[in-house]
């Protein structure tokens, strides 16, 4: 369970990278990898990308030679709940989750309330209400899988400060009134 630490100012570590984290499931369906490849080739040398889990169990990542990536990707080990809530309050600058085929359209990441949880903006490669909840509660930028679309959404987290408060309510999702205040995880 991640829940943010309630009267507490976070003020992130100073960085001219702009630091993003997938904290997710390595698998066909969350294709963490369309990030790595939306940025690997791109003029983005201000960004740096994080991923918190192991990445030698997942057979999309070995095309990746992870020394000539050393100072755009870091695959951190699996972090414990507060240790990983630490890292992305003080470290990160957006939070990006992926959800690909039908799934995308049925189910709403737990990581999206996560990030909203702890007031971190979302890069998000999703549809259905997962979607919905990011363009109406405008807590970040939804794109398609496509490189560019990607990477357009990056330069534009980057470009705009969103603040998220996570007492906010989320607008009618379905049917879903929850107040990210009381979410319990």
């Amino acid at each position: 369970m991640v829940t943010a630490k309630k009267g507490i100012v976070v003020k992130k570590k100073p960085s001219k990278k702009f630091r993003i984290v997938y904290g997710g499931s390595f698998s066909e369906i969350q294709k963490p990898e369309i990030l790595l490849d939306a940025v690997i080739n791109s003029n983005h040398s201000n960004l740096e990308l994080y991923l918190n889990r192991d990445h030698k169990k997942y057979s999309r990542f070995k095309k990746y030679k992870i020394p000539d990536y050393k100072n755009l990707f870091y695959f951190k080990d699996q972090m414990s709940p507060d240790e990983y809530e630490d890292f992305v309050t003080n470290q990160i600058d957006v939070g990006f989750l992926s959800l690909s085929g039908v799934l995308s359209e049925l189910c709403v990441p737990s990581k999206l309330f996560d990030f909203i949880n702890l007031e971190i903006p979302v890069l998000g490669v999703i549809k259905g209400d997962g979607q919905q909840i990011i363009e109406d509660n405008k807590i970040g930028v939804v794109c398609s899988e496509d490189k560019k679309d990607i990477l357009s959404g990056i330069q534009n987290l980057m470009n705009k400060k969103i603040s998220i408060n996570s007492k906010i309510t989320l607008k009618n999702s379905n049917q879903i009134g929850l107040l990210i205040q009381n979410l319990k995880m």
